[in-house]
């Protein structure tokens, strides 16, 4: 029967280092959320609503002009063909990463023509097959009747052709955010250059697409709901005071009780790349603001096109004020967070922003300041790359740089907007993070395939761990941490963005081997209400110092992954019981799609030691059971040799030899080596011979067997049929041997010395 054995569990740590992480310190914790990826034809990311029609982006021809051709309120054209239409075509594609056979349901009265998959035509509804490849995917309306025209189309899976309901999100969209705390919608409402100015500009969930205005603010809400995650909403730059009120309103009245709504002022109003930035920089007159109070109090502050970190934090603080007129009451607005975003490379721009919101405009200052918290190479490290060959740049050429730039750029941007936020005594969060590693001013450079290939470079995970470590530190004292972004294609001279390539990577195997970035996420979210359970272990002796470790889950159907050399991230998957030697420290942690992982279990075996006395030899000690120990008898007294061992023999591979092993038991035990006279012989050996020799040969009831000087042996011996009779192992020089149990007769000696074999014949009188 095995003997069981009982761990002693320990709470396991982590220590931060560049290049390898070891366990004696704790990984970095903190809540973590995430930027949503925006709706496309073109991208797997945007493979999101149930609804192909959510990712549609129609086209006259192939041009974004829709001038003279009579639209709803919705963007569906309200006739086709239409006055002056001629030959151009109205089109919309869609996304082909959908991969099925889906059901184009609309109301009215027209007719419609797929292109580039194959499509049929059942009881009067029109089916398309799509492939999940990607590539251009478009239908045509070829007719629209006036009056009672194509409107309101879905595509949806065919199960739903009978127009029954489904569900608005698809389930591995959802799965692989469940575990974040909250979500920024930047990109879902297209803020970035956005054209919005009144409420009657947003797009609805009855518009043709949510592509090309962005996602309707309901669809956030909704998906906030579901997830039960708070949302961070971002104001159109050029929204009106009515839109701000009715967008905040919005929010306030359908977001679950319980979750809050963080508010930021549009997107980057420092980076020149995005119209917001020069809107305002220039007084919000191109085109002008709805607002005239707007225009004054920018240009009031410097009419030219001047002094944009306090532009930045007038528009800010005006959007302070108009929250404050809907969220009211003490209780109200506790229910949102009012954030301050702000340059993270130019710190001086969060001091200016907070100064003017605490001295200036409506004097409401922020709940939290809000940098980036990226990480990314210089231009330094461009050119230098630049400059080589490309098969000589490296992913860990490109990790090496990184890490190397990071604690004189990044984190020092980091301390420094802190230090302003505690001084002004706002909280900390981050809108946008993670890495930033895209080809120099998204330019195809040679060495762009070893920036792509660095995005999953085990490293870049050693890489987030060491970001996060800096913004949990206590100057710092990061609230809320939004990586950027959840889904995308990495190989793109835009940016590789997303933490995911693809939504099936969402499940552990693929998040543990394959997305170092999403895994590092996983490691260093904080666990919401409903997290995995850290593993159990137990274990049972295997015999020769070696235990069976059995991990379980007390969470179902998660997976577990373990360590034995104590870095991270852990890449074994437990499958069966793990062999391993005592004193051995084992960790696990637990994984399941949808969950952060479980914290990490940390477990040694102690094995009880049993004490082992050699009497008049060299091995005692203590010893677990199953231990093999070597034994030797002490050198014979003079006239002596050795004879055998006595006491708990049975433990012994042979009590004859001199030279042995033992395996221990589960008790304490004793052996003592004997030795006997030794026996004088008649005939003298030939000491010229330095060889293996019997004498006296004929024997009687001793024979003695001379070893060469330094060599050990093993000795058995044979009748003439070939039975072994005996065996001695691990004998050196003059070995006597007692044969008067043996007949009369000739034997043969077989002896054994490293790799040499020599046979002896001996005769017994």
């Amino acid at each position: 029967m095995l003997m069981k054995k009982k761990f002693l569990l320990l709470a396991a740590g982590l220590l931060s280092a560049m290049a390898c992480f070891a366990w004696s310190e704790s990984i970095p914790k903190l809540r973590i959320g995430m930027n949503i990826n925006s709706l496309n034809y073109w991208d797997p990311g945007a493979v999101i609503f149930t609804d192909v029609m959510t990712t549609a982006d129609f086209r006259v021809d192939w041009s974004d002009d829709f001038t003279g051709v009579p639209l709803d309120t919705n963007g569906y054209p309200t006739q086709i063909p239409y006055p002056g239409q001629g030959s151009k075509v109205v089109r919309f594609l869609i996304n082909n990463y959908y991969k099925g056979r889906y059901v184009v349901l609309y109301d009215g009265q027209g007719t419609l023509k797929v292109n580039a998959v194959s499509s049929t035509t059942m009881n009067g509804k029109l089916y398309i097959d799509l492939t999940g490849t990607g590539g251009n995917v478009w239908i045509d309306i070829t007719s629209s009747t006036a009056g009672n025209y194509i409107r309101n189309i879905r595509i949806v899976p065919q199960q739903y052709a009978d127009g029954s309901s489904y569900p608005t999100f698809r389930q591995d969209f959802l799965d692989g955010l469940k575990p974040f705390h909250a979500l920024r919608f930047m990109d879902w409402l297209a803020t970035n250059n956005s054209t919005v100015k009144t409420w009657a500009d947003r797009v609805k969930k009855t518009s043709r697409s949510q592509m090309e205005k962005g996602v309707c603010l309901e669809y956030c809400i909704e998906l906030c709901n579901t997830l039960n995650v708070d949302g961070w909403f971002c104001i159109p730059h050029m929204a009106d005071d009515d839109f701000i009120r009715r967008f905040a309103g919005m929010v306030k009245t359908n977001l679950k009780p319980g979750l809050k709504a963080y508010f930021e002022y549009s997107n980057e109003i420092w980076n020149w790349m995005f119209d917001q930035s020069h809107w305002v920089l220039e007084n919000a007159k191109n085109p002008p603001a709805n607002n005239q109070y707007v225009i004054d109090s920018l240009t009031a502050i410097n009419p030219n096109a001047a002094d944009h970190p306090e532009k930045d934090a007038f528009m800010i603080s005006r959007m302070f004020k108009l929250l404050y007129e809907v969220y009211v009451t003490p209780e109200e607005r506790s229910r949102m967070v009012k954030v301050a975003a702000v340059q993270h490379g130019w710190p001086d721009n969060t001091r200016r922003i907070l100064l003017f919101l605490k001295n200036r405009g409506y004097r409401i200052m922020p709940d939290v300041v809000s940098p980036g918290g990226y990480f990314n190479f210089t231009q330094a490290d461009h050119d230098k790359w630049n400059s080589m060959n490309p098969s000589q740049v490296t992913p860990e050429m490109i990790l090496d740089a990184v890490a190397a730039d990071y604690p004189n750029n990044e984190a020092k941007w980091t301390d420094e907007t802190a230090t302003y936020a505690k001084q002004f005594g706002v909280g900390y969060v981050v809108y946008e993070g993670g890495q930033h590693m895209q080809p120099w001013q998204q330019g195809e450079w040679a060495y762009n395939p070893a920036v792509w290939a660095a995005q999953i470079h085990p490293r870049m995970f050693d890489m987030y761990l060491t970001n996060f470590k800096k913004h949990i530190q206590p100057n710092v004292n990061c609230q809320l941490f939004m990586a950027f972004s959840y889904v995308g294609i990495r190989e793109s001279r835009w940016g590789s963005w997303g933490h995911l390539e693809k939504y099936e990577d969402i499940h552990p195997d693929s998040v543990v081997h394959h997305v170092p970035k999403y895994n590092a996420l996983l490691y260093c979210n904080t666990p919401k209400a409903d997290s995995l359970r850290a593993p159990l272990f137990s274990s049972a002796s295997a015999g020769g110092g070696q235990f069976d470790v059995t991990i379980t889950s007390p969470s179902p159907g998660a997976t577990i992954y373990y360590s034995l050399d104590g870095k991270y991230p852990f890449t074994l998957k437990y499958t069966s019981p793990v062999r391993i030697p005592a004193n051995t420290t084992i960790y696990a942690i637990a994984s399941k799609t949808g969950y952060v992982h479980s914290s990490v279990s940390k477990a040694t075996v102690v094995a009880t030691l049993y004490a082992l006395t050699v009497n008049s030899g060299t091995g005692s000690g203590s010893y677990a059971e199953g231990t093999k120990v070597k034994v030797t008898a002490a050198a014979a007294p003079a006239g002596k040799i050795f004879d055998k061992w006595t006491g708990d023999v049975q433990y012994l591979k042979n009590p004859d030899d001199s030279i042995n092993e033992i395996t221990m038991p589960a008790k304490s035990i004793s052996i003592t080596a004997t030795y006997k006279d030794k026996p004088v012989t008649p005939i003298a050996i030939d000491v010229e011979k330095d060889e293996f020799q019997l004498y006296p040969n004929p024997a009687g009831r001793y024979v003695a067997i001379h070893a060469p000087a330094g060599k050990t042996f093993s000795l058995e011996l044979f009748d003439m049929r070939g039975v072994l009779l005996l065996n001695r192992h691990l004998l050196t020089d003059e070995y006597v041997l007692d044969i008067s149990s043996l007949s009369q007769g000739v034997y043969i000696v077989r002896i054994v010395s490293r790799n040499e074999t020599h046979w002896l014949r001996l005769v017994k009188q």
